[in-house]
């Protein structure tokens, strides 16, 4: 058994494969007009969840330890590459491919709320963050990247809880 294999190298690999996945997902759910439906948004978890657990796997096939605090470290580092890289693609793509992306989903959501019957003034304060994000690429790059960092936060939680191996 290899006894030194470095948290980084392993997050590092795994959280491109996650960080490319997270982009590919993207664009589809784009391309197919769906940026608003939830069942397809929660996959990300799923994205997220495998490539933590195979990383797990791989960590732990080269140490003869991997405690829970060392799952959830490697965890959040994969979360940390997937996101940025993540993020970094979306603010590429909102501010040089797809412009009028965050006034689409503006609109998108106007239309979902109107029909699910919410009050106007409702309406007009739930769009306003969007709003702002439409003005400032930069606050999108950087709530695309803490929302990555808060789910992998659970998702990591939750599988070293099961992968962790102890002696």
């Amino acid at each position: 058994m290899e006894n030194n294999i470095d948290p980084w190298s392993v997050a590092l690999k795994y959280g491109l494969y996650v960080g490319v996945a997270l982009i590919f997902h993207f664009l589809i759910v784009d391309m197919m007009g769906e940026t608003s439906n939830t069942a397809l948004n929660y996959l990300q978890y799923l994205y997220l969840a495998v490539g933590i657990f195979f990383c797990h796997k791989e960590y732990k096939e080269h140490q003869e330890e991997m405690n829970y605090g060392r799952g959830f470290g490697i965890g959040m580092r994969l979360t940390l590459i997937a996101g940025s890289i993540s993020a970094i693609f979306s603010l590429i793509y909102i501010t040089l491919i797809n412009t009028e992306y965050i006034a689409q989903l503006i609109e998108h959501q106007r239309i979902m709320m109107e029909e699910q019957g919410v009050d106007d003034e409702v309406i007009e304060v739930a769009l306003g963050f969007t709003e702002t994000l439409q003005g400032n690429p930069f606050l999108f790059f950087g709530a695309a990247l803490i929302g990555t960092l808060f789910m992998g936060l659970v998702v990591s939680l939750l599988i070293s809880i099961i992968t962790k191996k102890t002696i």
